[in-house]
């Protein structure tokens, strides 16, 4: 390593922090690998100056020197100290490296919660690389939307189900590192299976079991983490009008499988239209995070067609409803912080007709109604939606949300959705949102090799 070279690996020591950073600039410039030994060793610094310097030499390194990144960073983590296994842990999110995602499974089982966090942001770099790609593509900004790194989203998938299952054979509960990972990184399939192996646990004579068997089946398409249609792409007009503002909005969108999958991650569901997420989603993406029980047990009552359930709202969970589409939004609403959901089923169809969100002091922070249900594949999905929140942040305004739908084609469609306010005994129409000139667009037929005649 040259002299300069080695001037500039003193001053990442510097009692400035532009000389650190003019230091660190220079270093990396010079493509020369021997420096990142040097590099890395600066990651150790306790001092303040030292952690605003971790993130820039970091991610510095992978972008400096793409193929010595990826072992240098696998060689930290098994060897470095916690600050620079941290750090090292935090880069490999950024190198597209099969080695890479392993190491970053194996980290979220470390018994340091430093690393275990570093892990669960790293894991979700996958993802929001995609979600960009697909929501460009849905935009019409993009004519290829995601596809090189789906493979590694949908195996990451499957190691989720694997790192949930072996911890919980180990204890009784899952960690918040794995909770998270699933919100934010499972796809339809991945959900079917955590329904499925929480089922299992609670056995074959369990009445919540067999609630949640039928409600995942039933509501397949719409509620939790849906089964996508199966269809090349669906195209179509958005249009959204503010009211009181005397704005509109119409922008074209497109949209395939895997993109629907994807933009739930982000907490956008274009399959349902317009932008609205809500706790219910929560017991069927992942039941064993919300504690679900039934009332009563389920005990069977001979006058009664509805069953009850009650379960918890994980934290950073919440409902929210708006008149917009992507990232574009009227009058949107979020309920305050909701502890428990109460949700009401038809005992014979297993399709939620109404919930109750509840606060931690017991009160009603949000109504909904779903009804006019239609059959689609082997399920149900709701035509009419109607969801209230007195107290809507951020203007604590009493909104009401009636969203009306269609199937066509095979695919739930929103056909129109207004935002309301209540007050007074008067009800005053703020935004409306719908969908015009819908297009369903089926899957190419698979050409099969033909059969030699014997």
């Amino acid at each position: 390593m040259s002299e300069a070279l080695t001037a500039h690996v003193k001053q990442l020591s510097a009692a400035s922090l532009d000389e650190r950073r003019t230091a660190l600039q220079a270093l990396l410039g010079s493509r020369e690998p021997a420096v990142i030994p040097h590099l890395f060793a600066a990651l150790d610094d306790a001092s303040e100056l030292g952690d605003q310097m971790r993130q820039a030499i970091i991610y510095g390194v992978v972008q400096a020197f793409p193929a010595q990144a990826a072992p240098a960073l696998l060689e930290l983590c098994e060897r470095g100290s916690l600050r620079q296994r941290e750090a090292a842990t935090y880069g490999l999110g950024f190198v597209a490296d099969p080695r890479a995602n392993d190491a970053l499974w194996q980290a979220v089982g470390n018994p340091e919660q430093r690393i275990r966090q570093a892990a669960v942001y790293s894991l979700r770099q996958t993802t929001r690389a995609l979600i960009r790609e697909a929501t460009a593509y849905c935009n019409h900004h993009s004519e290829a939307g995601p596809a090189g790194g789906v493979p590694l989203w949908r195996r990451s998938c499957e190691r989720l189900v694997a790192a949930i299952a072996a911890q919980e054979a180990k204890s009784s509960g899952v960690s918040t590192e794995l909770v998270q990972l699933v919100r934010r990184m499972a796809d339809a399939r991945t959900a079917q299976r955590l329904q499925a192996a929480y089922c299992e646990k609670l056995g074959i004579d369990s009445a919540l079991g067999d609630l949640l068997r039928r409600a995942g089946r039933a509501n397949s398409r719409w509620l939790g983490r849906p089964q996508p249609p199966e269809v090349a792409r669906v195209e179509y007009q958005f249009e959204m009008i503010n009211l009181v503002a005397e704005k509109d909005k119409a922008f074209p969108i497109r949209t395939r499988p895997v993109d629907m999958e994807l933009l739930r991650l982000d907490e956008i569901a274009v399959d349902r239209g317009i932008r609205w997420v809500m706790p219910l989603d929560e017991l069927l993406l992942f039941p064993a995070a919300v504690a679900p029980r039934l009332v009563n047990n389920g005990a069977p009552d001979a006058t009664s067609s509805e069953l009850t359930l009650h379960y918890q709202v994980p934290r950073g969970a919440s409902l929210l409803v708006g008149m917009g589409s992507m990232n574009i939004t009227y009058w949107e609403g979020r309920s305050p912080v909701a502890t428990t959901g109460a949700v009401v089923f038809e005992r014979q169809r297993a399709v939620p007709l109404r919930e109750t969100l509840y606060d931690a002091a017991g009160e009603s922070v949000a109504e909904l109604e779903f009804s006019g249900y239609q059959a689609l594949d082997s399920g149900w999905v709701p035509t009419e939606v109607r969801i209230e929140i007195p107290n809507a942040q951020p203007r604590n305004h009493h909104l009401r949300f009636d969203l009306r739908y269609r199937v066509h084609d095979g695919v739930w469609s929103l056909v129109e959705g207004r935002t309301s306010k209540l007050e007074g005994g008067a009800v005053e129409l703020l935004a409306l949102a719908s969908i015009r000139n819908l297009v369903v667009v089926s899957k190419e037929p698979t050409s099969r090799p033909r059969t030699q005649p014997k």
